[in-house]
């Protein structure tokens, strides 16, 4: 049980597994620097290895915000036992984190818990979604990654619903690529002007199977005569941009609430 100031001399870097389980930790322990200045417990150390806190407390006043675990999971010739120890102490810092009410360190606690996860996988496809969920929110810590992928969507599915166009009509162009967009902006944002598709416009003549031709073209509008079935390919393209747009900003609301320590 530490009690009073636990004073580490040149502790910069544990090369080793760092064994602090089943202690009690009441109050801030000191690094001593060559110089004999003093900093925060564990600011600035890095631990090389797995850092095993299981069965201890740590009290308020006991901060890892400045110390580097990343380098354990860069460990080399290490089989997945190792990465199953790293994965429970991960957990364990994760959950004194939780019980702190700390949600940024928890998040990051968690961030480095999946990607041990990770490590201990040998099969590549077993570690897809880890790397799916990283790339799209880096495990649920970030607000920016969501909302640039949110932003790249829009495009991406315009084109999209573009080329279709082109594919499925005769003689069509990207003249309209401005329909497309609008299109793809409300399967994202369902209200708003571009809620509404109109019969004759180049999606809502797309969204009929078989077309709209005879009714736009009596109408004097630009009229498209499509094959093949065009309309439940772009229903079913809508709706998977929709879901992976659900997706994303729940992964930005996730990061929100960490970030701004909502409960």
């Amino acid at each position: 049980t530490f009690l009073s100031k636990g004073v580490f001399s040149g502790c910069d870097v544990f090369f080793g597994r760092a064994l602090f389980d089943n202690r009690d930790f009441h109050s801030a322990m000191v690094m001593l620097e060559p110089d004999g200045a003093e900093r925060n417990t564990f600011d600035g150390v890095t631990f090389q290895k797995d850092a095993v806190f299981h069965g201890s407390a740590l009290h308020r006043g006991i901060p890892f915000t400045e110390t580097d675990f990343d380098q354990a999971l860069k460990a080399k010739g290490e089989d997945s036992r190792y990465f199953e120890r790293l994965e429970d102490a991960f957990r364990t810092l994760k959950q004194i984190m939780e019980d702190r009410r700390n949600r940024m360190e928890e998040a990051r606690f968690f961030r480095l818990e999946l990607l041990a996860r990770r490590g201990r996988h040998k099969r590549w496809w077993a570690k897809v979604p880890s790397y799916i969920y990283e790339g799209l929110s880096n495990f649920g810590t970030s607000m920016l990654l969501p909302f640039c992928w949110l932003l790249g969507s829009l495009v991406v599915f315009a084109l999209l619903y573009a080329m279709m166009g082109a594919f499925f009509a005769s003689g069509f162009g990207f003249d309209a690529f401005g329909e497309a967009l609008n299109y793809s902006l409300s399967r994202v944002f369902p209200f708003g002007d571009w809620a509404e598709v109109r019969d004759c416009s180049l999606i809502g003549q797309m969204q009929a199977d078989g077309g709209r031709y005879d009714l736009c073209s009596d109408a004097g509008e630009t009229a498209y005569k499509y094959w093949g079935p065009v309309g439940l390919t772009i229903r079913t393209v809508a709706m998977l941009q929709s879901l992976f747009a659900l997706i994303l900003v729940f992964l930005f609301g996730l990061a929100a609430r960490r970030r701004f320590q909502i409960n």
